[in-house]
């Protein structure tokens, strides 16, 4: 009867442990989800930042491009003052080419102020990005850890388990 006894207790230690390693398995499974989560926004986030970086890097392709345009409208337009002054006689059709080179050069200095208000954004983007891809990877190592505590508690549980049962 005293040996029913103490096998009974045990038993029901031993259901006792199994039961906490089972909780302890979910609760290792639940961080293993989240991990796999973060992994998965991290790489979204990765992706995204790499798209914006293409994105503004085109945009700094484009404004200088619009600033060598701008140059050469520049060069245009002192070639034109100077033929201007050399050409008094033609001041009517040299004053029209004037002005719409000076419209030209007027549209390509706005389309400069708007890509570099763009690119002025795609960089705010950029940090706002890489704050975020930071706090992500902080929770993914933070969460990293919680499993590994997890794991070893596990594993601490399951050798208990192991020596009660023997």
């Amino acid at each position: 009867e005293k040996l029913l006894q103490e096998v009974a207790e045990r038993n029901a230690n031993i259901d006792a442990k199994n039961k906490e390693i089972a909780a302890v398995q979910q609760t290792a499974a639940k961080l293993k989800q989240q991990l796999e989560q973060s992994q998965a926004e991290s790489a979204g986030l990765r992706k995204y930042l790499a798209e914006r970086e293409k994105y503004i890097a085109d945009k700094v392709d484009e404004l200088e491009q619009t600033q060598s345009l701008v140059a050469q409208l520049q060069t245009q337009l002192d070639t034109q003052k100077k033929h201007n002054h050399d050409l008094q006689g033609k001041l009517t059709d040299t004053s029209s080419n004037l002005a719409n080179t000076t419209q030209q050069l007027t549209a390509a200095r706005d389309q400069i102020n708007q890509l570099q208000t763009d690119l002025l954004q795609a960089r705010n983007n950029v940090q706002i990005l890489t704050s975020k891809l930071d706090n992500s990877q902080q929770q993914l190592a933070h969460k990293s850890k919680e499993l590994t505590s997890v794991t070893q508690q596990a594993t601490s549980l399951r050798d208990q388990l192991t020596q009660a049962q023997t």
